[in-house]
């Protein structure tokens, strides 16, 4: 694990968003398709990605969605695109897990490639839609290409969700996690060390020793 502590939210969401564009080239032949954490905790990261002037082909994914429409306020994909704010003429594009009705689509525009995976991180050890087995109330695979995406519930958290699963997660080419506050990075290290029992960071640690952290105190 590689931790990367930031003084300020504007330095770690700055540099989390040069990183990501750095990682996807140019000229390739396809989008690099990057995947990025849902919630409040990513809104600077989105600002400082759609402030950035990079022509590279990127399709932006949330690594989870919750089960509603694409105009309620707990969209993931919505809080991305609003965040964003991308012109018309921007190379980028901006794929949703679910249809308008928060459904899961007839067909995705995305591939099965997985080249960049951005993870937050709940105060339970939660990551994308993957939550401790003590709250976890469903967690079912119900797709399987282009990639195979789970369905969860926890009896903390509102709404269904469909998201990435495990495997998905630990096979992207790059891998990091956005975290803010001494609480998490005291579970972060927690977790890392096996201190506590096993939480979903806890296995993403154990299969990706490779993960970068990107870490703010400031609140």
């Amino acid at each position: 694990m590689r931790f990367r502590p930031f003084a300020t939210k504007t330095e770690w969401a700055q540099a989390l968003a040069g990183h990501i564009i750095a990682c996807c080239p140019v000229n390739a032949t396809r989008p690099s398709q990057v995947f990025l954490s849902g919630g409040r905790s990513p809104t600077l990261l989105y600002q400082k990605l759609g402030a950035a002037s990079c022509r590279a082909p990127i399709r932006f994914i949330p690594t989870d969605e919750r089960q509603v429409a694409l105009d309620h306020p707990d969209s993931n994909f919505t809080q991305m695109k609003e965040g964003m704010s991308l012109t018309s003429d921007s190379p980028w594009q901006l794929c949703s897990l679910v249809n308008s009705k928060g459904q899961l689509p007839a067909s995705f525009e995305m591939d099965s490639h997985i080249d960049v995976v951005v993870l937050g991180m709940g105060e339970d050890g939660h990551v994308a839609s993957l939550f401790p087995e003590t709250t976890a109330t469903l967690e079912r695979q119900v797709t399987k290409q282009p990639l195979a995406l789970y369905e969860s519930a926890c009896q903390t958290a509102p709404h269904r969700r469909f998201g990435l699963g495990y495997e998905d997660i630990c096979r992207a080419k790059v891998l990091c996690l956005l975290i803010k506050g001494e609480e998490k990075k005291r579970l972060l290290f927690d977790q890392k060390k096996g201190l506590s029992a096993r939480l979903p960071i806890g296995k993403i640690l154990a299969k990706r020793a490779d993960i970068q952290v990107f870490w703010t105190g400031e609140s």
